[in-house]
């Protein structure tokens, strides 16, 4: 039987073992997995030199709110 807390202990021990193999080891798809969720977004992107612009993301999320609230404003005064 697998409690919550024995989640995370699982996972930890599954990814120390990801860590141990060697370079000439072939992962499994789980594998990767892990590794992949437990790195942060900053080192992902460090590893693969992108740039992110944080006013873009608040652009498009400002411009996303407008949209819906305006569709949603709409619908109700058509009703």
């Amino acid at each position: 039987m697998n409690h919550f807390a024995n989640n995370g202990k699982e996972y930890l021990r599954k990814l120390k073992q990801v860590k141990q193999k060697k370079g000439d080891e072939q992962l499994t798809q789980e594998e990767i997995d892990i590794l992949w969720s437990s790195m942060s977004d900053e080192e992902i992107d460090k590893k693969f030199g992108i740039t992110r612009d944080r006013r873009l993301g608040c652009l498009i999320a400002l411009a996303g709110t407008i949209i819906f609230w305006g569709i949603l404003i709409h619908l109700m005064s058509i009703l």
